[in-house]
């Protein structure tokens, strides 16, 4: 009897043994199950900071920075490959003023459709009245349509067509821009059709006819910053070269 007992307890210790096992695994599942759950936030935010932390690392390491910034306000949305052409077109008047081996110029674009509603309308201005801020934004590119959405944020801001600057809050802003077809690089310019065949040349080259060219004055925050002075007479600079004609590509062959 006592045979047959001590092999009763082997065998239900050994059952025994094997269902503690079995929970210990549920057991280290469920936690495992649990930690994820609950630092699954921090291990997105982590990530989030990590993708964030990448892109800045590849915008300043391998991301050419432009040497220009160019403001192109329209009633329309601008073909995107109108706008790389336009950027192409002016880079050739540029110079490599960052020394980073490239001449690039960028077209920040606002476009102000009367269909826009309010808040991408107020998204749109932030963007205008940030880079008017930071003074990036020398030279602007507008048509009339395009230009009656932001006069309000542009009182004052410009110079003359005789280079002297307009009064505070001024809005006259009719003699303080120039045509498009008064500068020969760009009356000179042939754009090409886009390749969706939505704008062939001509109805691109009417888009830009009713272009105006406006510059800010230099007088307040810009010549009080000698880094905002120096980009300013750089800005005005690829301007003349442009009204002129005359490509540095062409200058350096």
């Amino acid at each position: 009897m006592e045979g047959i007992g001590v092999m009763a307890n082997e065998i239900y210790l050994q059952g025994a043994g094997e269902s503690l096992d079995q929970i210990g695994a549920q057991n280290n599942r469920k936690k495992r199950k649990n930690w994820w759950i609950e630092h699954r936030m921090q291990l997105l935010l982590i990530l989030v900071v990590l993708i964030g932390i990448g892109v800045l690392f590849y915008t300043l390491f391998f991301q050419a920075a432009p040497d220009y910034r160019i403001g192109l306000i329209t009633s329309y949305t601008m073909p995107s490959e109108a706008v790389d052409q336009l950027e192409a077109r002016f880079a050739q008047y540029g110079e490599d003023i960052n020394e980073d081996g490239k001449v690039i110029v960028s077209l920040s674009t606002y476009s102000i459709p009367s269909s826009l509603d309010t808040q991408q309308r107020e998204n749109t201005l932030l963007r205008l009245e940030a880079d008017i801020a930071t003074d990036e934004v020398l030279i602007f590119l507008y048509n009339e349509d395009g230009f009656a959405q932001v006069e309000e944020e542009m009182k004052g801001l410009f110079q003359y067509s005789d280079g002297t600057p307009m009064g505070q809050d001024a809005t006259d802003f009719e003699n303080a821009r120039e045509s498009w077809s008064d500068f020969a690089g760009l009356a000179q310019f042939e754009p090409q059709a886009t390749s969706d065949g939505q704008y062939d040349s001509q109805q691109l080259t009417t888009l830009f006819d009713q272009l105006w060219v406006s510059t800010r004055t230099s007088e307040g925050r810009i010549e009080e910053s000698y880094w905002a002075k120096d980009y300013y007479d750089q800005c005005m600079d690829l301007l003349e070269r442009v009204r002129q004609g005359e490509t540095t590509t062409a200058k350096e062959e």
